[in-house]
């Protein structure tokens, strides 16, 4: 994906990364700029304007091994320079081993100017998310209840965000296996189809 280095400058970076514990940053020519060396596997990498300056970051998960069932890592990135700005631990393999994260979103769920991360949970947990604010800390969240929600066989929770002026709405969908979840922003779910 594309990312603004600055609200100003027309300058774009590519930020991609993987197994390899690698963060590169391309030119939109294809070109290595920049590289980043991680401690971890990277997992996700989402821009947004996590800071709540204008200017768009790099929210980025990192796991401890391939799996990504180990240790989760959430870091945020200065995409000019690839600069960290701050890490979190986020794991949530410490009850169970299995548990692991399938998908990253920013979006500003709690209306204070900046983009929220908010992460999917694994297949267990059937749909849950959870989200950090600008400066890594978890948002609290209400209860998260899954009513409606079966045991499809393949259940990656795959999130994005729906922001429709025409409508007057905003919120979440999330594909989980065979069935659509709708979060309202507080990421309680407002309905199963």
């Amino acid at each position: 994906f594309h990312m603004k280095i600055s609200a100003s400058a027309p300058t774009k970076v590519i930020l991609t990364g993987g197994v390899e514990r690698k963060i590169y940053a391309l030119t939109v020519e294809g070109k290595v700029a920049n590289t980043y060396i991680a401690e971890h596997l990277v997992r996700f990498i989402r821009k947004g304007n996590i800071l709540g300056t204008g200017k768009e970051y790099a929210a980025v998960v990192f796991a401890r091994t391939v799996r990504g069932r180990d240790s989760y890592f959430l870091q945020v990135f200065d995409p000019a320079d690839l600069t960290p700005i701050w890490e979190k631990n986020v794991n949530i393999a410490r009850d169970n081993l299995r548990a692991c994260y399938f998908d990253l979103l920013t979006a500003d769920i709690n209306k204070d100017g900046a983009d929220d991360i908010i992460l999917s949970h694994g297949w267990r947990d059937n749909g849950k998310l959870s989200a950090y604010d600008k400066h890594g800390d978890k948002i609290p969240l209400p209860e998260y209840e899954w009513r409606g929600i079966t045991s499809p066989t393949y259940r990656m929770n795959r999130i994005v965000h729906v922001k429709s002026p025409s409508l007057k709405d905003e919120y979440l969908l999330g594909l989980f296996g065979n069935q659509i979840i709708t979060y309202n922003l507080d990421l309680t779910m407002r309905e199963v189809s």
